[in-house]
């Protein structure tokens, strides 16, 4: 009996220290993950890369003014080759 629960308490203990071992790592992870988390957001948000409104309507004229001198500019060429 005396033996069984010897045995029994190194079992315990064990099971503590690796409990232990792993609440410790599993802690580890979990900050490492955050900072990692973090790190991903950063780098989402340049700031080159959010527009406002007002920004995102320039561009989309120039981007139409642009559209508008190359087709113009084609059909120049176009009727001058054809002719």
């Amino acid at each position: 009996m005396k033996s069984d629960v010897k045995s029994m308490a190194k079992t315990c203990r064990s099971f503590q220290l690796k409990l232990k071992k792993s609440e410790e790592k599993s802690k580890n992870l979990r900050a490492e993950n955050a900072k990692l988390a973090e790190a991903v957001n950063r780098g989402r948000q340049k700031p080159h890369q959010i527009l406002t409104h007002t920004q995102n309507t320039e561009l989309w004229k120039s981007a139409a003014i642009w559209a508008t001198v190359l087709v113009a500019g084609y059909q120049l060429l176009k009727s001058k080759v054809g002719n």
